[in-house]
């Protein structure tokens, strides 16, 4: 049809009941519901020998709400701030120094590294490593 003009164009219509939206006003809000959509919930915790029963093994996520974490955000190497993980991990081990038993629950991402072996969430790995600085024989998970 014609347009109110008399041209074929369509002529917008600005009358009561438009609302123009500046791009640079609604960004930050579609790139923060990006982030959130695109996160995954894990549960975050530690436990020292058997310390914090709702973190160790046999877990039940029923009972631990208070550890969860939504949206689980984590460190990538090389860069500064947190970003939406990409998997949930688990650590659990014996500090080779103390025998003290360690259980450690969070979330990771991948930082894009094309290795394998640089990336804790591509495979697990049993033997030994270091955590906070202190040997540790375990399993990351």
């Amino acid at each position: 049809g014609t347009a109110v003009d008399g041209t074929n164009d369509p002529v917008p219509y600005h009358g009561i009941g438009m609302v123009t939206l500046n791009p640079l006003v609604y960004s930050p809000f579609l790139l923060a519901f990006q982030i959130v959509s695109a996160s995954i919930d894990c549960f975050k915790c530690v436990s020292l020998n058997g310390a914090n029963p709702a973190c160790d093994d046999p877990f039940h996520n029923n009972y631990t709400t208070d550890i969860l974490e939504s949206p689980c955000m984590g460190g990538r190497k090389g860069r500064n701030g947190l970003f939406p993980a990409t998997a949930c991990i688990k650590l659990t081990g014996v500090y080779d120094d103390t025998g003290d038993h360690i259980m450690v629950r969070g979330c990771a991402l991948d930082s894009g590294t094309l290795t394998t072996d640089t990336e804790i969430i591509r495979m697990s790995h049993c033997g030994g490593f270091y955590f906070n600085d202190r040997y540790v024989h375990g399993c990351t998970y």
